[in-house]
This record gives structure tokens, sequence and C-alpha cells, in this order.
């Protein structure tokens, strides 16, 4: 089955209506994590056309499996950087997840409406990269990132599975904290767990 969707969006100022549907969730090369979107599929290439019903967009663009550089459409094409064969290009997807207020206990009950500090937080992964930025909200976020030094330029960083190192938690002493995470590539992100360590203050 495939779902289908009439979708109003603004494109170059304008007011209009698409036709799309959902793409298949695919995680190597041929990943497709875009809104209104095109995959060109063939010999290396630069230039990419067809796009006019992005014209003026900037849009997210993967690469043989590369998170691209973002740009934006003109005269119906955008120009890589460097030739690719598997190209999908679309509007940018930012997926974000706010937890509910935290319930780590406390000596006598309940932690919520009470002072609490978290130290650091480890997040659980599976098939997500390589990128994702974590805080308390979407206005000052830390970045994660999941390449490490031994891993060859030359390739895509492979999907990581798995738990981060503890990260260090960039706020406070909060009431009732929560934690947010984003990620902005055109590529998969699934959370499985977000685990902080807290401490809670009694009244």
């Amino acid at each position: 089955d495939s779902t289908w969707l009439v979708v109003e969006r603004t494109i170059n100022g304008n007011t209009v209506k698409y036709i799309e549907y959902i793409e298949k969730y695919l995680a190597d090369s041929t990943a497709f994590f875009v809104d209104s979107g095109l995959t060109y599929n063939g010999a290396p290439a630069t230039v990419i056309s067809g796009l006019g019903h992005l014209e003026g967009e900037t849009v997210s663009i993967l690469t043989d499996g590369y998170a691209h550089p973002s740009l934006v459409v003109t005269s119906g094409s955008i120009t890589l950087g460097k030739a690719a064969s598997v190209v999908s290009i679309g509007l940018p997807v930012v997926s974000t997840l706010k937890t509910m207020p935290l319930e780590a206990g406390a000596a006598d009950g309940t932690a919520q409406g009470k002072t609490m500090r978290i130290t650091n937080v480890v997040v659980r992964f599976f098939e997500t990269g390589p990128q994702v930025f974590y805080g308390a909200d979407t206005i000052d976020m830390n970045e994660y990132h999941m390449r490490k030094p031994a891993m060859a330029m030359g390739a895509p960083v492979d999907l990581f599975t798995g738990d981060t190192e503890p990260l260090p938690w960039p706020e406070g002493y909060e009431v009732s904290p929560q934690v947010t995470l984003q990620h902005k590539l055109p590529l998969p992100c699934t959370i499985l767990a977000v685990m902080p360590q807290v401490h809670t203050y009694d009244r």
C-alpha cells in the first residue's frame, strides 16, 4: 500500500497544491528523507534538472549516501559540488523530539515540580546518521557528530546504531526539565531511548 496526499505549499512566493506520496523507508544511498522531492539515478552528474516545482527554494540533498550542502533551485536545476549517481533532492525535513517532563523519583515521592539537574544524557539510536542536536529546547542546542577520526573521509558515514557516550548537559538547575533532540539531515533517524542522569532536590 502507499499513502497519497494533496499538499498545499508556498513555493517561490506562490501557493500551490501538489499530489505527493510517502516514499518507502530506505537506509542506504537511496534513502529518501525530504519533502516534495525527486530522485535522480543514473550516470554521475553535477547538474540535476527537473526541479521546477521547487523553483527558488532551498533544498536538502543526499548524494550517493552523503549529505550535500543545501542549494537553491534556479531555473529548475541545481549544480552539485561533486558528480553523483544517486541524488535525492527536496524540501528539508527537521525532525524534533521533546520528552515529557522528567520523572527521576525523589526521597519523599515524585520528582515532578521539584528542582532537578541533568548532568549528562545518553541517547540510543538505530540506523541514524550522522549528526544530531540536543538541548533543553530548540533555541540553543549542542551538536553530536557520529563521524569518528578513524573513519575514511572518502566514504559516507555508516548509519549509527547504539548508545552515545554520556553527552554533557548544557543547562543547570531546572524545574521539570525536558530533553529535546533534532535531526536535520536527509537521512534516517530512529531514537530508541533517552537516558539522562538526573539529581533531584527535595523541597
